[in-house]
C-alpha cells in the first residue's frame, strides 16, 4: 500500500503541474481537512454542512464546490454531485471536476453549451503552482489512507479505480477492482468498468463474477420464497447451495442472515456471519445485536 501511495502521488502531481486551476479561497485547506475529519468520524451530513457554510462565505470558491461534489459522490448522491460539477465546468477550466463529471455520465460539452446559452462569462483560470499540485497529491494520499483504514468501504475504492484508469495505471486499477469485488462481487459499476476496460482479474475473483444462468435462477427462487414467506423452503434451499459451495450474491447472504435469525436458525446465522465479509451498515449492526440477544435468551432458557 505504501508503494501505491508514493507512486500515485508522483503520477498525480506530475499531471496537475501541467494543468491550470483557480486560486483557493482563504482558509480552504483548513476547512477541507476538518471536513475530511468529520466525514471520517461517521458524520457525512455534518461534513457537507461545513462545506456549504464555507461556500456561503466564499461563493466563488471552485475548490470548495468540487469538494462538495466529491462528498456527495462518496455518499452515493450522484445526481447532486453531477449537478454541482456541471455548474463548475460550465464556468471554469477545472480538470478534476471534468474527470469526475465524465465518470458520472455528465456532459462537459453540454454544460459548456448551457453556459453559452445563458451567456455566462468564462472565467480565466490562474496558473497552477507547485503548492496547489502538492495539495491535490495530499488529497489522493488521504483517500488511499481512508480506504486502508476502512477495509469495507466501496465508494473511495471506486473513486480510486477511476483515477487509476484516467492516468492509464492499469496495474493499480486491477488491484483496486480486485479489492472492490472481494468486498462485494456484485458491485455493478465495477463489473461494468472491468468489462469495458478489459481488466484481467485473478482467477479467484473472475470465477465469482462470471455470469451464470443457474445462479440467477437459484437467486430468483430464493427471492420468490422470501416474498411468499416460505421461510423453511428458503432456508433449506439456501443451506443446500451453501453446502455445495455455490456462489451467491452478497445481498442473498444478508437476506438469509435476517431470515435465519427470525426462524431461530442461530447456527446458520453464525455460519453466515463467519463466511461473509459484510460491509458494516446500521442494518447489519441491528442484526448482529438481535442475534446476540436471541443467543443470550436461548442460553438462559
Amino acid at each position: 500500500m505504501k508503494k501505491i501511495v508514493l507512486l500515485s502521488i508522483c503520477v498525480f502531481t506530475s499531471i496537475l503541474l501541467a494543468q491550470s486551476v483557480p486560486e483557493m479561497a482563504p482558509g480552504y485547506m483548513t476547512m477541507k481537512k476538518e471536513a475530511y475529519r468529520v466525514y471520517e468520524s461517521g458524520h457525512p451530513s455534518n461534513a457537507i454542512r461545513n462545506v456549504r457554510a464555507f461556500l456561503k462565505r466564499h461563493p466563488d470558491s471552485v475548490h470548495a464546490k468540487n469538494l462538495l461534489a466529491v462528498l456527495y459522490y462518496w455518499q452515493g448522491e450522484k445526481r447532486v454531485a453531477r449537478a454541482i460539477l456541471e455548474e463548475i465546468v460550465a464556468a471554469y477550466d477545472f480538470p478534476q471536476a471534468k474527470r469526475l463529471l465524465s465518470r458520472l455520465g455528465g456532459s462537459v460539452a453540454g454544460a459548456k453549451q448551457h453556459a453559452q446559452q445563458v451567456q455566462e462569462p468564462k472565467h480565466e483560470a490562474h496558473p497552477s503552482t507547485q503548492k496547489n499540485s502538492g495539495q491535490h497529491a495530499e488529497d489522493l494520499a488521504y483517500l488511499l489512507g481512508y480506504a486502508r483504514r476502512h477495509p469495507e468501504d466501496l465508494e473511495s475504492r471506486k473513486f480510486l479505480l477511476q483515477y487509476y484508469l484516467s492516468v492509464s495505471d492499469r496495474a493499480h486499477a486491477v488491484q483496486m477492482a480486485k479489492e472492490i469485488l472481494s468486498i462485494d462481487p456484485d458491485e455493478r459499476e465495477t463489473l461494468k468498468v472491468v468489462a469495458q476496460e478489459d481488466l484481467v482479474l485473478p482467477k479467484s475473483v473472475a470465477k465469482a463474477v462470471q455470469p451464470s444462468d443457474e445462479r440467477d435462477r437459484m437467486a430468483a427462487l430464493l427471492a420468490r420464497y422470501k416474498t411468499q414467506k416460505a421461510y423453511h423452503r428458503y432456508i433449506n434451499l439456501y443451506q443446500t447451495l451453501l453446502d455445495r459451495g455455490e456462489y451467491l450474491p452478497r445481498y442473498v447472504h444478508l437476506e438469509a442472515l435476517e431470515i435465519a435469525i427470525a426462524e431461530r436458525e442461530y447456527s446458520l446465522a453464525k455460519r453466515i456471519l463467519m463466511q461473509n465479509r459484510f460491509q458494516p451498515t446500521p442494518h447489519l449492526h441491528r442484526l448482529r445485536a438481535l442475534l446476540d440477544q436471541k443467543l443470550k435468551t436461548a442460553f438462559l432458557l
